[in-house]
């Protein structure tokens, strides 16, 4: 429950990512809340990691990745958040599905299918392939290849997944308030050749739209990334934003007023 958004501009100099600050928290706590901290976390000075779901789930995969040895490169960062999350979720079927039943992985892998009856085995090999943990990572990024995007998510077999990348595309929405987003950008005719400021603007545009979304807070967090390293966007920018969004009701913007909003903003580095 949440919304993350990364789209690429600039003639895919330069990206822009959004988020709210809504925390969902599960089994056995189960809650939902607003945060102080930002959803966006910097793994280095040009690429940041978003996450959507269980925010104990990604804590640890996002605390994980950041451990070990992440470069400038977008690709090895994206690869690098996959392979903690791979990782992550297999730890934790094992757990569920085979620890209970006092069989480990390894011994599952190398002994399984000759020790246990047929139909239970395929039934827990079943499981594992449909296990879970609703969690997923936006991974957005500028480096000397430009800007990139990568989506790191499982959704059981049939869903596909693990790292996906939307350079193509140029923007990508998760969480629960993912499709209102994406749909929001498609209309806007969002794409890589636009300028950080009309991509500021329609990445807000699109988190507002997101938060008819249940589980998706009020408040938004916004940053811009370049080669030069990772922008925060001030609360009073923010604002401004949202007051311009008022006024226009739907529409865009001219180019000067975005350019002349954008070019007023308080700069705040990571």
């Amino acid at each position: 429950m949440t919304i993350c958004i990364a789209a690429v501009c600039d003639r895919a100099r330069a990206c822009v990512v959004a988020a709210d600050r809504e925390i969902t928290v599960g089994f056995p706590i189960n809650i939902g809340f607003e945060h102080h901290e930002r959803k966006i976390e910097a793994l280095s000075n040009t690429c940041v990691v978003l996450s959507a779901g269980n925010a104990l789930v990604a804590e640890e995969v996002i605390s994980r990745t950041k451990r070990g040895a992440v470069d400038d490169d977008v690709s090895h960062a994206c690869a690098a958040v996959r392979e903690v999350y791979m990782g992550v979720h297999m730890e934790r079927a094992e757990q569920v599905i085979l620890r209970p039943r006092g069989i480990t992985l390894k011994e599952f892998k190398e002994f399984g299918a000759q020790r246990i009856p047929l139909a239970i085995y395929q039934q827990m090999d079943q499981l594992f392939f449909n296990f879970t943990l609703n969690t997923e990572f936006l991974i957005a990024g500028v480096d000397a290849s430009g800007g990139h995007i990568g989506w790191v998510h499982y959704h059981g077999v049939q869903g596909g997944g693990w790292l996906e990348s939307f350079d193509k595309l140029g923007y990508q929405a998760i969480g629960t308030g993912g499709s209102h987003a994406n749909i929001l950008l498609s209309l806007t005719g969002q794409h890589r050749e636009l300028s950080v400021p009309e991509t500021v603007f329609n990445v807000y545009a699109a988190k507002v739209n997101a938060e008819v979304a249940p589980g998706v807070g009020p408040s938004t967090d916004m940053a811009v990334i370049t080669e030069s390293g990772t922008e925060f966007l001030t609360g009073d920018f923010i604002e401004r934003l949202k007051n311009a969004q008022g006024k226009i009701k739907g529409q865009s913007p001219a180019a000067g007023e975005l350019e002349g909003l954008f070019s007023k903003r308080k700069e705040s580095r990571a």
